[in-house]
């Protein structure tokens, strides 16, 4: 007990003296879709325009503009970025930006540009680029995941997210997701604790997994199980058949998954914008050390995370701390987070202590 009473203190310590630091900090805002709609994924276009109005006395800057300064930013500067490409990026928060004078910067899934159309088109991009206001960045080429292990934690069923389902149809269908098309071929197929293929090699399913697994689901034995003992079946099922239904990824290929992702991402902004992108935002946030140093390899500089936080100027190009703003409640919520100079750590230590 003593020694868990020692680590709680130092934690204490920890906790209090982040709490009372007082430097100046950063903040890095994170958007992905803007919404006409107040009941939509997202943020509401009307909140949108509350926060630009908010921070339009802050001095904003394009990734572009951070990288050539070093890192190192004014007291009163403020980052917008948003990820993924999604074409309400043009639509509604593009005329915002311009009519408060923000500049921003768009990490972008290229390989859905001009071909979905939730996601932004090239001339949109060429557009916002010319004025000067807006940059775009890496997000890697397809946003794709990977299971990190063969352990089943549900079922695909309605109310699945489009999101989950259009990032992970690759893992089991040839193409690219359309929603009106293959919604519900997803439904009855085992979820997975799914995760960026940044970050971990993870298993994946062998070209022929639906056709085997709909044996499985045809088996009258399985289909007189409820879904928890389907979900226990099949993951002592899957571990034991593993090498049936699922490809472990070794190093050699995650590497060259890597390699891929960044390569295209990089290649198409270059080929459309003539300039070489070198910040990556990590889908879903999440990243591992090994892919860290590789992808410094190839080419990226700037890594930026979902970790909550403000950032110390100069910035630190390794770890970009961002605030989510799909969780704020209002404008005074907006407000109070952007105005608190407290780091990721704060944050990490008052969680951990909320916990117990």
């Amino acid at each position: 007990m003593l020694w868990i009473l020692i680590i709680s203190l130092m934690l204490l310590g920890g906790y209090l003296y982040l709490f009372h630091r007082k430097k100046p900090k950063i903040h890095c805002l994170m958007y992905h879709h803007i919404n006409p709609e107040n009941n939509l994924h997202g943020v509401f276009i009307q909140d949108f325009q509350q926060q630009m109005e908010k921070i339009k006395g802050y001095q904003t800057f394009t990734f572009q503009q951070v990288i050539a300064k070093n890192y190192q930013l004014p007291a009163n500067s403020i980052l917008i970025t948003f990820d993924d490409g999604y074409r309400s990026n043009y639509e509604l928060a593009y005329p915002i930006l311009k009519q408060f004078n923000l500049k921003a910067t768009i990490f972008l899934n290229t390989k859905y540009i001009d071909i979905d159309e939730n996601y932004l088109t090239w001339q949109q991009i060429q557009e916002m680029y010319q004025s000067g206001l807006i940059d775009f960045q890496l997000h890697t080429h397809s946003h794709s995941l990977i299971p990190k292990s063969t352990e089943v934690t549900g079922f695909y069923d309605h109310s699945t997210s489009e999101y989950l389902k259009r990032e992970s149809f690759s893992l089991f269908f040839k193409g690219l997701y359309r929603q009106q098309q293959h919604s519900n071929l997803f439904n009855g197929l085992p979820l997975f604790k799914f995760r960026s293929r940044l970050a971990v090699k993870g298993y994946l399913p062998h070209k022929d997994f639906i056709s085997k697994y709909q044996q499985i689901v045809q088996q009258k034995a399985f289909q007189q199980k409820n879904l928890k003992q389907r979900q226990i079946w099949l993951s002592q099922h899957f571990k034991q058949q593993q090498s049936h239904y699922f490809q472990p990824i070794n190093k050699k290929q995650f590497f060259a998954y890597m390699y891929d992702e960044i390569k295209q991402n990089q290649q198409l902004i270059k080929q459309h914008l003539g300039y070489n992108a070198t910040a990556l935002a990590y889908p879903w946030g999440q990243r591992s050390h090994i892919s860290q140093k590789y992808l410094k390899q190839l080419g990226v500089n700037t890594f930026i995370t979902t970790k909550k936080g403000a950032n110390s100027s100069p910035l630190n190009p390794n770890c970009i701390y961002r605030l989510d703003c799909e969780t704020f409640k209002n404008i005074e919520d907006f407000s109070r987070n952007i105005q608190c100079d407290y780091g990721y750590w704060h944050y990490k230590v008052k969680k951990l202590f909320m916990r117990k």
